[in-house]
């Protein structure tokens, strides 16, 4: 057997091994002279599966051996927006102590923080990262690319339970988004403009040939009934409606009615670039 052939047998059984949670075959393969800096074929390391999978002791082994902490795969994920995208704290927490950056984004602009946001987690580990990468000094209103924050994502998905938490650390409800973000000059709107204009509209999502499949219309008033009682105000968007007009525009009188009693500007909120991206 030739030696290209043992060597690559030998780094397809090194990834299995991370796989099989087998920590003494990794090592052994280590031992022997393998990098811990190695990727497969879609530019995954050693470390970055090791935190998709779940497997801390593998990556606390990897990192005490010098696997590189802002290795990135063809999708820019590095390991730690990996384990903020897998909702694995534990994981999480050793990159941080290591010294990973905790800004690092994907090639679509998400952070760890913002992934921490998707999903409302039964075993509390979306909100252990999330407390986790504040605690090491990440802003609660930390913009990714476009500007998107991560209450603006936690809304997006409907994440009410991180959406509170956000906001009892300081997140602001009533910063301006960029509702397209797809167009670069779209108008600036805030999340619960965003929410009334999405209220009973049909969500998509992608089939296995990546075409588009309509799904039913979702009601997302309890959305955009949270948003007001948690403090947003009734303010213009560009053109000068208020987001109580934007709300009767919509058949939603009730709600225009609440937003009507409400202040229409505020001093402290500055129109920023921040992209609101839909998701159902």
């Amino acid at each position: 057997m030739s030696s290209k052939v043992v060597a690559f047998n030998s780094h397809r059984k090194l990834f299995e091994a991370i796989d099989m949670n087998s920590l003494d075959e990794i090592r052994k393969f280590l031992d022997a002279g393998m990098r811990v800096d190695q990727t497969d074929d879609e530019g995954l390391s050693l470390l970055m599966l090791a935190s998709r999978e779940r497997k801390p002791e593998i990556m606390a082994e990897l990192i005490a051996r010098g696997a590189p902490l802002e290795q990135r795969n063809h999708e820019g994920n590095t390991a730690l927006v990996w384990a903020g995208m897998e909702s694995h704290s534990e994981g999480l927490k050793l990159l941080i102590e290591a010294g990973a950056n905790i800004y690092a984004t994907d090639e679509c602009g998400t952070s760890a923080l913002h992934w921490s946001c998707v999903d409302e987690l039964p075993d509390g580990e979306a909100l252990a990262c999330a407390k986790l990468l504040l605690e090491a000094g990440m802003p609660v209103d930390y913009q990714v690319k476009g500007g998107l924050t991560p209450l603006m994502e936690a809304l997006s998905y409907g994440n009410l339970p991180m959406a509170e938490w956000l906001l009892h650390h300081g997140a602001n409800i009533n910063a301006f988004g960029q509702y397209d973000d797809m167009d670069p000059d779209g108008e600036l709107m805030t999340a619960l403009q965003n929410e009334i204009i999405l209220n009973n509209t049909a969500g998509f999502s992608l089939g296995p040939n990546g075409e588009i499949i309509e799904g039913e219309p979702e009601d997302s008033s309890h959305i955009i009934q949270w948003i007001i009682n948690h403090g947003a105000l009734n303010l213009p968007m560009e053109d000068g409606q208020l987001t109580s007009d934007l709300a009767r525009d919509h058949g939603l009188d009730e709600i225009a009615e609440q937003l009507e009693k409400l202040p229409t500007s505020v001093a402290s909120i500055k129109k920023e670039p921040v992209r609101l991206r839909i998701v159902r």
